[in-house]
């Protein structure tokens, strides 16, 4: 007999969340992402000290079948389930290197499937935001466990530019929060990014792993104009100003 209570069910062939809901979902048909049997939805309510209603937090789906025997999905899910909202809504927040973050907008986004071989190793990823006239972007989300040192050194060393994001607080989320949670609030990191504005190509070649040629290219891929003169490379800001119209990298 299955005693396995689930946070994650699907809904239309879509992760949810059990905090997501507030009712007791009567008519609505849930099932299990590991089994694709029926589950429950268990939502129950407390009494706070102002005598009000309010949700119980550790509310949580169950099969169905009392009988069932499947284990349920494990930490799996919640990586689906933040790649889905992600997919859905194409947009993630980045950190910026003064300790703030950015809004990321993308073209579309790549949830199914997702393998890269780098040297010779088959790694896996939870999501990827594709734009079309700028690099892609690797998305990583984790509930308990970062990832393994393996891929992170394998990211960095192929300049795979890629993003870590800490999932770990959604049990606790209300259902207004849980988007906002994934995509902008939680903690994050990035696990490579292309260096930003520096004064020489040893700077880069000590500290990113960048040779001159990669870092050239990159300054390329943006659609910038670029020039080198020995050591140091410059690019266009504006050409129809008169005015310093390059800068420095």
């Amino acid at each position: 007999m299955s005693d396995v209570k689930y946070p994650i069910a699907l809904l239309n062939g879509k992760r949810v969340h059990i905090n997501q809901f507030n009712t007791t979902q009567k008519g609505v048909i849930f099932f299990c992402p590991k089994c694709n049997e029926r589950l429950v939805a268990n939502i129950s309510f407390k009494k706070t000290k102002n005598s009000n209603w309010t949700i119980n937090r550790k509310n949580y789906f169950s099969h169905h079948n009392s009988d069932s025997l499947c284990p349920g999905g494990g930490e799996s899910e919640y990586h689906k389930l933040a790649a889905e909202l992600f997919e859905k809504e194409k947009y993630i927040y980045v950190p910026t290197k003064d300790d703030k973050v950015i809004k990321v907008i993308f073209d579309r986004v790549d949830i199914k499937k997702l393998k890269i071989i780098l040297d010779g190793e088959l790694y896996k990823c939870d999501a990827k935001g594709i734009r079309d006239s700028k690099k892609d972007i690797l998305i990583e989300f984790y509930y308990t466990h970062k990832s393994e040192d393996k891929k992170v050194n394998a990211y960095k060393k192929n300049h795979i530019q890629s993003l870590e994001v800490d999932i770990s607080e959604i049990d606790n989320k209300k259902s207004c929060e849980i988007v906002d949670y994934i995509l902008i609030n939680s903690p994050r990191e990035w696990i490579f990014h292309p260096p930003s504005k520096i004064t020489s190509i040893s700077e880069v070649s000590e500290e990113e792993g960048y040779t001159f040629l990669e870092l050239f290219e990159d300054l390329i891929s943006t659609g910038k104009k670029v020039y080198h003169f020995g050591q140091d490379i410059y690019y266009t800001i504006n050409p129809k100003k008169k005015k310093k119209w390059w800068e420095k990298w």
